[in-house]
């Protein structure tokens, strides 16, 4: 398995090249193991090349290994970002008193001892990870002595700070696990932890020197344990240091870890029924401007529908205007290109603006096989997506206050075999951000009529009774369908069940890491 130090030195040095100067890597995420072929060379399948990339406008980091073929995707390992540090700036800090940490020791051990006891818990160091010469353990802390391993020859004085001599440093981070098995023995209950993440390894360069490394835990708990380490040479002057350094126990990985994971980033929206909205007869809800559909007429269709049930003077209902303002599906071409002007319809000649704004022209669009060719295609979806962008530029200016309700049909997959119709999916996600994002103030309710009633005039009138209800003040929901007399409304749930293949720690068994 490649170390992490191995990627926090990659990165160093492509610094290096790239500025010419000292830097700090910070924010460092170790994502996923980059495990390397055993064997002879030409033993097994070639490995895949690890790329880094460094972007400069936000000073960040990424090592992966390259996709394979052309529908392949690239693994990031490691990544993290750049701030800048001069040369020398560690001197302020205190010079290593190593007398008086070696005898307030509890245990020393040599380095022999050391890695016997090491490997009692689980950790195989191969000798060209055997940096430690010695080490003297206290409780939460551990002072060792490092020095370049003869198998590694002369390879360190080319590097800033070689892997090896860094991995030797986060391992005096696990010695103090040692402290209380006496005779080398593995601690009870421990396993192998694996660095997950390191707050900043901000060091001068190293080359071949021998070094002392000074860790201390921060926390070490509930098999995770965070801790820094100050970098000294021979003589004590500081070198630098590694603050945050994190490793968890890769046993219990699955469960302190995974909340951390892709796996737990995912989410997918679901439908669940919801009581039906108020009475829309029985709710006071204001003017409206009803950028109606082609069957639209004022007394079948549409939120501006006259009640089909006579109210008494005074009786409380719909306040409707004497002659409401409807602008139909073959207005659309009247929607200005010049951001900013007003749609036709939208602005009110110096009148109070509309209290509900309706745009109900998506419910004109075809079946997704019966639009055509592509051209049809994009006229068509500008008639759910690019009317709503016209709409959004002048509803500040000419409709303040006004909220914008948006009526597709049959436009969300909501139950199981429930067809989504293609055409709709502009108006949803041009809705979804405007009321979410870019016009918040304006927000109304994104409802999708059921693709599954009829054409006749009752069912006509009993789809605009149904929006009438959706529209009015009511449980504050944002998101509805109509399913077989159904109310249901959205909700952003955990997705459960991946395949394998798509979760995050899965390794395709035909790729060599």
């Amino acid at each position: 398995m490649f170390p992490a130090a191995g990627y926090v030195e990659m990165a160093t040095q492509a610094v290096r090249v790239t500025t010419g100067g000292s830097a700090a890597l910070v924010d460092i995420e170790l994502r996923k193991a980059l495990f390397l072929p055993t064997g002879p060379e030409g033993a097994t399948a070639p490995a895949a090349p690890v790329q880094l990339s460094f972007r400069g406008e936000d000073a960040e980091f990424t090592i992966a290994t390259a996709a394979r073929g052309d529908t392949g995707e690239r693994t990031v390992h490691a990544r993290g970002a750049v701030r800048s540090a001069q040369r020398g700036h560690h001197r302020p800090l205190p010079r290593l008193d190593a007398d008086s940490i070696r005898h307030g020791s509890a245990r020393h051990l040599t380095g022999a001892a050391c890695y016997k006891a090491l490997a009692a818990l689980g950790y195989h160091y191969g000798p060209a990870f055997q940096g430690i010469e010695e080490v003297w353990l206290g409780p939460g802390e551990a002072l060792a002595r490092i020095r370049p391993p003869a198998p590694i020859g002369d390879d360190a004085a080319r590097h800033h700070m070689h892997p090896v001599l860094l991995d030797s440093c986060f391992q005096t981070l696990l010695t103090p696990q040692l402290l209380g098995s006496e005779g080398a023995e593995a601690t009870s209950g421990t396993g192998v932890r694996l660095p997950l993440s390191i707050g900043e390894v901000d060091l001068d360069a190293v080359g071949d020197q021998p070094l002392w490394a000074h860790a201390v835990l921060t926390r070490d708990t509930d098999g995770e344990l965070v801790g820094d380490i100050a970098v000294h040479a021979d003589d004590g002057r500081p070198l630098g240091r590694v603050t945050g350094f994190r490793a968890a126990d890769v046993e219990s990985a699955s469960t302190t870890v995974g909340l951390g994971t892709i796996d737990s980033w995912l989410a997918d929206i679901t439908w669940t029924e919801a009581p039906c909205a108020t009475d829309p007869l029985g709710t006071p809800v204001g003017d409206w401007l009803v950028l109606a559909d082609g069957q639209a007429s004022p007394t079948s269709c549409g939120p501006g529908h006259r009640p089909r049930r006579p109210l008494p003077p005074g009786a409380a209902g719909p306040r409707l205007p004497p002659e409401p303002r409807r602008a139909g599906v073959g207005d659309q071409a009247r929607f200005p290109r010049r951001p900013g002007a007003a749609p036709h319809g939208a602005a009110r000649g110096g009148r109070a603006p509309y209290d509900h704004v309706v745009h109900l022209w998506s419910l004109d669009l075809p079946p997704m096989d019966a639009a055509g060719t592509a051209a049809d295609v994009r006229d068509r979806a500008d008639l759910a997506g690019y009317s709503l962008v016209a709409l959004a530029r002048a509803l500040p200016v000419h409709q303040p206050g006004s909220w914008l309700h948006i009526v597709t049909h049959g436009g969300q997959a909501v139950v199981p075999g429930d067809p989504a119709e293609p055409l709709s999916a502009p108006a949803w996600g041009i809705g979804r951000v405007l009321g979410q994002q870019e016009l918040p103030g304006h927000r109304g309710t994104l409802i999708d009529l059921d693709p599954g009633t009829g054409e006749d005039t009752a069912a006509r009138a009993a789809d605009a009774e149904a929006l009438l209800r959706e529209m009015a003040p009511s449980d504050g929901e944002h998101e509805v369908a109509l399913r077989d007399g159904r109310r249901l409304t959205s909700r952003l749930t955990p997705v459960t069940g991946l395949p394998a293949r798509c979760r995050c720690g899965s390794v395709p068994t035909a790729r060599t890491w």
